[in-house]
């Protein structure tokens, strides 16, 4: 188990690193699999191997390490969200469920349960989405890609959409668009106005964020679309 975990998570940073979409595809297949062979039907989470009746000694018998069910779940969480809304649903709720299953435990393993208490911080809170529109061919598209991939946040996902698919997020029309490749942020559904400047990339994102700390009962007060 903890070598499939390791496999998605890269595959993961992959597919945030070059918005190659091949990445997360492979990512949520394997995700997929992982979440469904190594399900502990008893305890829920996931078990550290495939059960197997004839293998020797206590090797026959799985267990659940809480760290890599953290790492799993959070790599759940991340696809799903990455997918969207409605495509994502699924795999977000598999993450939740996952983390519940140790609701009664985490305590007793004190500093080794920082991953899950990661992946629990993270479920109950909203990520910064930060939005690359446009394809790979654009004039442009790698800088912006590259800028947007050194902006820091302790939680956030990258997710790259085509121009069209951008428009719909934000209820524009495509001629509304930047021309060239954009960028713009989101959180809850709630986005910023997008922008084709590299410059000032940061300062915008932290704008954004503060604005929706300041008012989080205010659906659309920063921005106007919905993924």
């Amino acid at each position: 188990f903890s070598d499939q975990v390791q496999m998605t998570l890269a595959l993961l940073a992959a597919w945030e690193s070059s918005g190659d979409a091949r990445y997360r595809d492979r990512a949520r297949g394997m995700a997929e699999a992982v979440r469904t062979h190594f399900q502990d039907s008893l305890n829920g989470g996931w078990t550290d191997r495939i059960y197997e009746d004839q293998a020797p000694g206590l090797l026959a018998w799985p267990t659940r390490q809480i760290r890599d069910n953290a790492l799993f779940a959070e790599a759940l969480l991340r696809i799903g969200l990455s997918l969207g809304v409605k495509e994502g649903a699924e795999l977000v709720r598999a993450s939740r469920k996952g983390l519940e299953s140790w609701a009664d435990e985490f305590a007793q393993y004190r500093e080794a349960a920082a991953p899950y208490g990661l992946a629990v911080l993270r479920s109950l809170n909203p990520p910064i989405e930060i939005v690359v529109a446009g394809s790979y061919g654009d004039e442009g598209w790698g800088s912006l890609r590259d800028a947007a991939r050194a902006l820091y946040h302790p939680w956030r996902i990258m997710r790259f959409v085509a121009r069209a698919d951008a428009a719909v997020m934000l209820k524009l029309a495509e001629s509304e668009m930047p021309q060239g490749p954009a960028i713009f942020f989101c959180i809850e559904g709630a986005c910023s106005t997008p922008s084709g400047l590299r410059e000032g990339l940061r300062a915008r994102m932290w704008e954004f964020v503060r604005a929706r700390m300041a008012e989080p009962a205010a659906n659309g007060a920063v921005g106007q679309g919905a993924p």
